[in-house]
């Protein structure tokens, strides 16, 4: 069976520690057919930046109100600690 288009949305969330300069902290949703969208956030200090959680429930809120819904999620399986990743992955609902 084809996928119908836009079933599918994925969201990554990065989230860098403050004074890394190479990964920048945001969350990119893809759309597919090579539409993204990406929203800069701020890098992770000594006190969690409130705003990135806003920003994430913003993502979230705004798929379910268009009728996706969360069907896997996925965290990122280093030991790195300059970042946290997450992947989850949104089907429309039928």
């Amino acid at each position: 069976m084809a996928q119908e288009k836009g079933e599918t949305v994925l969201v990554r969330l990065v989230e860098a520690q403050s004074g890394q300069t190479i990964i920048k902290s945001e969350i990119i949703i893809s759309y597919g057919n090579n539409k993204t969208e990406t929203i800069e956030l701020q890098h992770l200090k000594k006190d969690y930046p409130v705003e990135n959680i806003n920003k994430l429930n913003e993502v979230i809120n705004n798929l379910y109100t268009e009728g996706y819904e969360i069907v896997s999620a996925a965290t990122n399986n280093t030991n790195d600690i300059d970042r946290n990743s997450v992947l989850w992955v949104f089907r429309k609902k039928k």
